[in-house]
């Protein structure tokens, strides 16, 4: 009696320490993983609406951080080249060698079809279209799309985890708690990210009188 009560004791332990592994795995899915993949699909998305805010808000800022192919490897613009800003419509950019000057060209030409570069002397003539209301409400149109889309994405990233974590083999009810845990992450995580796409669109709307309506203003 006893070796059996011994052999069933060990089994029990085993199947707890089992059990213990199993919830910690599935623990770490939804505490840590599925947060930081959050994360990462934000920072990726975020880059693409702060990039149409800047063309609004600070071109030259936004200019600095274009990925320009050199020497077989990209680097931001502002490594390549030096950016003058000559007036409010125009930038004067300066590449570091006359090599990089072609490369330079070709990529602020597909950058922005509302600006023009092209090619002086040593040097590389940016001109700036003004900014109006009409490319301001775009701009906070597209933040808008950007903010939907990527709202719709994180509800697939989540369907991903919930799928991840029932492979995990926990039993029932602990799954569905780690399940609620995600939803929860998934709904806080929205709200806060919403909130700073309404602050690009918001800078977007309200940074001055726009240059075309001045003379409305005077």
């Amino acid at each position: 009696f006893q070796e059996k009560s011994d052999k069933r004791e060990n089994r029990n332990k085993l199947n707890r320490g089992e059990r213990q592994s199993l919830q910690l795995e599935a623990e770490k899915i939804a505490n840590i993983e599925f947060t930081e993949e959050l994360e990462i699909e934000f920072a990726n998305v975020y880059a693409k609406a702060q990039s149409v805010a800047l063309k609004i808000t600070n071109i030259q800022r936004c200019l600095e951080t274009v990925e320009i192919d050199v020497g077989g490897r990209k680097v931001p613009l502002m490594q390549a080249a030096q950016i003058v800003k000559v007036s409010p419509l125009e930038l004067q950019i300066v590449p570091n060698q006359s090599a990089f000057s072609s490369a330079i060209l070709q990529r602020l030409m597909r950058f922005d079809s509302t600006m023009t570069a092209q090619k002086d002397q040593n040097k590389i003539k940016v001109t700036l279209q003004r900014i109006t209301t009409q490319r301001r409400d775009k701009a906070a149109a597209d933040i808008k799309t950007i903010a939907s889309d990527f709202a719709n994405k994180l509800k697939n990233v989540r369907t991903r985890y919930v799928k991840l974590l029932s492979g995990v083999g926990a039993d029932d009810d602990f799954t569905q708690q780690m399940t609620i845990v995600i939803d929860g992450t998934l709904k806080d995580f929205i709200e806060a990210k919403t909130l700073e796409f309404e602050e690009l669109v918001g800078n977007v709307t309200s940074t001055g009188i726009d240059e075309s309506d001045e003379s409305l203003a005077s």
